[in-house]
């Protein structure tokens, strides 16, 4: 899983973008070359921490 990524969050704002671009590069490395599955979570204002926000990203409910 790559987390905070800044090319997910569709951001708008010059510099931000000119790093989401920076990240592309690693992005399709990771999914072409180093991992079988991957997943891509957007930078979040809020801390992902605990099961229920995780939970939350996908949709699920926790246990």
């Amino acid at each position: 899983m790559v987390n905070a990524s800044l090319t997910a969050g569709g951001t708008q704002d010059p510099v931000l973008r000119a790093r989401a671009g920076l990240e592309r590069p690693q992005l399709h490395r990771v999914r072409d070359e180093l991992a079988a599955r991957a997943w891509l979570v957007p930078w979040q204002v809020d801390a992902l921490v605990g099961e229920d926000r995780l939970a939350a990203l996908t949709g699920a409910t926790s246990r």
